[in-house]
């Protein structure tokens, strides 16, 4: 951990104990109590179907089942994640099972631990319709935008309005954006 105040690192008491999977390429969303880490791949290229709900109080994770039971696309890694101090949005990544990307948009309540799919989807990330993976995300309390991907070609962005729950398409990026980054304010994203 990082503590902001005095700029110094530290391990958390008890990590190495702790029973999570190592597991890259997760996408991770969090408020001001707790964290969710979820999907990813792990050392024998296999994706992974649970979240770890860190709470920041405590300094300890459990793993939560939250994936609906038989959804296609529970097998995820190169999402990204974004959200406000309510609900969580998991968008995006590439399926375990087919190696497909997916636009698909996952919610995650926080006060219930539960994962549920959105009716809408991301947009198209390239003019020919085809979907990316490895996108980058940034938003503030109402609204997030979903940005680029992995694929060449990638400048779509995705406005998602957290009130409503729906996707729809932004002014493309000024250019191609392959996996980047991205921070904000209340009133920029970088």
């Amino acid at each position: 951990k990082l503590v902001y105040a005095n700029g110094t690192y530290s391990q958390i008491p008890g990590a190495d104990s702790m029973s999570l999977p190592k597991r890259y390429r997760m996408a991770a969303v969090n408020n001001l109590t707790h964290a969710y880490l979820g999907g990813g791949t792990n050392a024998s290229q296999t994706n992974s179907n649970k979240f770890d709900k860190f709470t920041f109080a405590t300094e300890t994770c459990a793993t939560k089942d939250i994936w609906p039971g038989g959804s296609y696309y529970a097998n995820i890694d190169s999402a990204t994640a974004l959200g406000n101090q309510q609900k969580g949005f998991v968008c995006g990544g590439t399926n375990q099972s087919d190696g497909d990307e997916t636009s698909t948009v996952w919610r995650i309540t926080y006060s219930t631990d539960t994962l549920d799919e959105m009716p809408s989807t991301l947009t198209s990330a390239r003019g020919d319709g085809a979907i990316t993976r490895r996108r980058f995300s940034f938003g503030k309390a109402d609204v997030g935008y979903v940005c680029g991907g992995e694929d060449e070609m990638s400048s779509s962005v995705t406005k998602i309005a957290y009130a409503t729950e729906t996707s729809s398409y932004a002014p493309d990026l000024w250019g191609v954006a392959r996996m980047a980054e991205a921070v904000s304010s209340n009133t920029a994203g970088y």
